[in-house]
């Protein structure tokens, strides 16, 4: 099965009425003034894949922005749930009158058998026999197409489809898609709605593409490191530490400083406008007077020294860090106590400290206590009471030499393959992701970093995590077919890493872990390097002119091993090779010149004028040796250099 057409009509943006081929199977071309949709076989059949046999094809859209790319990608991409609300089949608000939005993609099922979806069926010609009645919105049908005749017949619903007696026909078929995330505030981003995506029962199913949590680039990391398929496609060790920092509570807490601050005594606004804690009083709240806290045990000097370093309260940093990251926490329902019912302020309500037993350690009966206090504000079975209790329990297991000093956690390359956090990011990404169930969100206090990664490094990863860990962990039917939708993948890559992409990307999808699917990919991108590494027939050129009318090209010349030049001033729409300043910059240089060469009858009497004109000759030179060197700069220089030499002649003839 074979996305082959995606056709977008009006959808309410500034980009409508056009339609990209995406095989090379068949050539198909849509009529929306009559709805005719024509459909020709690929006769020659010449064209086939080139990377690899679970590589059904590549087809790269390129463009300059606001033509239209992103659209496209939403259409396909998106969940019912996601695409009805981004782009409704009715919305008063896409101009004067009541207009529908139209889209529909395309797929090859069998022989001559089609399937087709999208809003408003009998936008096609041959459905417009079909009673709407019969159709929801949005649709997904069958269709038998005779090419003769160039009309197509309705067959059954697609997720009723069962030719061969095959059922779920509609199964093996499904689309992963991976957004360019750098979001800017100022700009609306798509609506994710979370969720099963609702129409997958009766259309091809949307593969949520969750965002990488912690746990998820962490295991893909480890086994970067450590397998020998993971090494070949990535070509070096990722060169990172994971560190796991405590945030103290007034660092975090932001909102409703006044009102904290007034409802707490032990926490007031700091000169800077933030919070400042008298750990004192804080420790008299929790403790009823009986302990410190425990960063009042911390001198600058012991935040720095090595490691397995006891504390002056008999702790180690590990069980230092536990119950700091504890009492933190106790911290926080304190300062917000008028959101809760429990009377937490009447001193009889809040536990008192039980005296040492000798069996238990200074650590465990600090522990107890803590809990104990979070159960009387909270309740035995308050969600956030059992983030705590299972983020406990995690730090426990991490072995005690990985604790750098009482706030953070360090785990190198090396350390990795032992896999010592699992459980921890774990519950620290369920903890982020279940933001209805509970009060605060526990990776703020636990702050989870990777040092000594470069931001493009950082979206490399991000993106094989992603497919990883969304498409290796897949139960689709084996040999189902995977249409992997990636816009602009390459942002903030190194131009070294543009080129690689493709084929770095092409050997993961190949490996054992990910070969059970055959992946269509589709991808956009600002590239000219990764036009370089797509045959020609599959590069597709969205052009838009100034009233908005959209043109899709195929490229004629430029694709696979093309000049970079080249593929800028034909496939990416450039008016020049060169950037705009620096081509203004060298014209004025070369009006300069040609104002001298335009300079005529200089009397070697008139020396003045001569020794004007070969100062302002040193002049322009000094701005040529700004330039790169190169073909330019010579050409310059040598027509600087017969103006400069006519000029001295005339002073010393």
């Amino acid at each position: 099965m074979e996305l082959i057409y995606l056709y977008i009509g009006k959808v309410g943006r500034t980009v409508s009425n056009y339609g990209i081929t995406l095989s090379r199977k068949f050539y198909v071309d849509y009529n929306p003034q009559s709805g005719q949709l024509h459909i020709t076989r690929n006769g020659s059949n010449s064209y086939s894949s080139i990377y690899g046999k679970n590589i059904m094809d590549i087809d790269l859209i390129v463009g300059k922005n606001g033509c239209g790319k992103t659209t496209a990608f939403n259409l396909l991409g998106l969940s019912r749930s996601e695409r009805l609300w981004e782009y409704p089949p009715e919305n008063p608000s896409y101009s004067e009158e009541k207009d529908k939005c139209i889209w529909f993609a395309l797929y090859f099922i069998q022989d001559d058998y089609f399937a087709v979806e999208g809003y408003w069926c009998e936008t096609l010609e041959f459905m417009k026999r079909l009673p709407n009645a019969h159709v929801q919105l949005p649709y997904s049908i069958c269709f038998k197409f005779d090419f003769a005749r160039q009309t197509g017949e309705f067959v059954q619903f697609l997720q009723l489809f069962e030719p061969d007696n095959k059922k779920n026909y509609h199964r093996k078929l499904f689309y992963l898609y991976y957004e360019n995330s750098m979001e800017l505030d100022w700009v609306k981003p798509v609506t994710h709605i979370d969720g099963y995506d609702s129409g997958s029962f009766s259309t091809f199913e949307r593969v949520k593409c969750e965002r990488n949590g912690y746990r998820g680039i962490t295991k893909f990391l480890y086994d970067a490191c450590y397998s020998n398929e993971f090494m070949s496609f990535l070509g070096t060790k990722p060169g990172t530490v994971i560190t796991i920092s405590l945030n103290d509570v007034e660092s975090i807490t932001k909102s409703d400083l006044k009102d904290i601050s007034e409802t707490s005594d032990f926490i007031h606004m700091s000169t800077f406008g933030g919070l400042e804690i008298d750990v004192e009083k804080a420790a008299q709240k929790i403790y009823n007077g009986k302990l410190s806290l425990v960063r009042s045990y911390i001198t600058d000097f012991q935040k720095i020294i090595g490691r397995n370093h006891v504390l002056n309260n008999g702790l180690s940093y590990k069980y230092a860090f536990i119950i700091s990251y504890l009492e933190q926490i106790v911290l926080y329902f304190i300062m917000h106590q008028h959101a809760y019912t429990s009377s937490i302020t009447n001193k009889s309500s809040f536990p008192k400290m039980k005296p040492k037993k000798e069996q238990q350690t200074q650590y465990s009966w600090q522990k107890s206590h803590l809990f104990s206090a979070l159960k009387r504000i909270l309740g035995k079975n308050n969600i956030d009471y059992h983030y705590a209790s299972d983020i406990v329990k995690c730090l426990e297991t991490i072995p005690d030499e990985l604790f750098v000093n009482y706030t953070q956690i360090e785990v190198s390359p090396e350390r990795m393959r032992e896999n010592h956090l699992d459980k921890l990011l774990k519950t620290l990404d369920e903890s982020t992701w279940d933001t209805e169930n509970h009060t605060i969100n526990h990776k703020y206090y636990l702050k989870t970093q990777f040092k000594g990664i470069s931001s493009g490094e950082a979206r490399m990863i991000d993106i094989f995590a992603m497919l990883y860990n969304s498409i290796g962990f897949s139960k689709h039917t084996e040999n189902s077919t995977c249409v992997l939708l990636l816009d602009e993948p390459d942002i903030g890559f190194h131009p070294e890493w543009s080129r690689v992409f493709i084929e770095k990307l092409t050997d993961f999808l190949k490996s054992n872990m990910m070969n059970k699917y055959n992946y269509h990919i589709i991808i956009s991108t600002h590239s000219p390097i990764m036009v370089s590494d797509v045959p020609k027939q599959c590069i597709h050129c969205i052009s838009k002119d100034a009233e908005g009318k959209v043109e899709v090209k195929d490229s004629e010349e430029y694709g696979l091993i093309s000049g970079i030049n080249d593929v800028l001033i034909d496939t990416f729409f450039t008016d020049s090779l060169f950037g705009s300043f620096g081509e203004k910059y060298v014209k004025q240089i070369i009006n300069q010149i040609k104002n001298m060469e335009d300079v005529r009858h200089i009397s070697n009497q008139d020396t003045d004028n001569l020794n004007e004109h070969i100062t302002e000759c040193e002049q322009i030179k000094e701005k040529i040796e700004k330039l790169g060197e190169g073909y330019i700069k010579d050409c310059l220089l040598r027509r600087l250099q017969r103006q400069r030499n006519r000029f001295k002649r005339e002073l010393y003839r």
